[in-house]
């Protein structure tokens, strides 16, 4: 996750700017998938895939890199 106007990762309260196979704790559905959860806001259920798999995004521009 990338600012738009910087160019760099976001700066975000849980210091995480990506998730990866190697991101420890993600929650994974039954059948193997990985679903991430992108937003401004925490999710309010801690225990919750949200907020487990959350990546958060900035206020304002943006954009994502996938491979």
């Amino acid at each position: 996750m990338y600012d738009n106007s910087t160019k760099l990762f976001v700066q975000n309260p849980i210091n995480r700017t990506e998730v990866s196979s190697t991101t420890p704790g993600l929650a994974y559905a039954a059948g193997g998938t990985l679903s991430v959860y992108i937003s401004t806001a925490a999710p309010t259920d801690a225990s919750s895939w949200q907020y487990i798999n959350w990546l958060p995004a900035p206020q304002g521009a943006l954009y994502v890199v996938l491979r």
